[in-house]
Formats: C-alpha cells, structure tokens, sequence
C-alpha cells in the first residue's frame, strides 16, 4: 500500500497525531482544482489530507496517452478535501 501512495519517494516520518504516528508525508496535486494536497500516511497505512480513488495508468494507456517516462505516481488520482464534498 505505501508504494501506492508514493512511500518510497517521500521519506520516513515518526510524528503522532492524536494515538497515530506518521510514517510518512507526501504531496500530491488535487486532480480537480490542482491545489498541492499534503497526505499524511499512519503506521496503520491509513492516511488523511486526500482522498484517493485510484491509479488511472491502465486507463491512459487505453486512450493512448500514457507516457512510459512519467512517474507511476503521476498517474495517481487524488482530491483534496474541499473538492471531494463538492
């Protein structure tokens, strides 16, 4: 699950919030509005900041516009809060 989210790329974090402690913080772009949504990502590997829906690489290559040099991540489709309860 973490390499989903981006875990390699991010760094080992050891912050609690609230009974939770971080392991990881990742920012990623709201596919909506395009703001920068920070992820924080718990020793549970559940996560707040974002909502995620998927990885939508297989669908790119589909309608052809995968690109093979682009990051796994950047094919991820997240939405920040505000843009999530619209």
């Amino acid at each position: 699950m973490l390499d989903i989210l981006g875990y390699h790329r991010c760094g080992v974090v050891n912050v609690e919030v609230g009974s939770k402690k971080v392991i990881a913080v990742i920012k990623r772009r709201c596919a909506v509005c395009g703001k920068e949504i920070t992820i924080k990502v718990f020793e549970d590997y559940t996560y707040e900041g974002g909502h995620y829906f998927g990885n939508l690489k297989d669908v790119m290559k589909e309608v052809g516009l995968y690109d093979p040099n682009a990051e796994d991540w950047e094919y991820e489709y997240w939405e920040c809060p505000s843009c999530y309860n619209k």
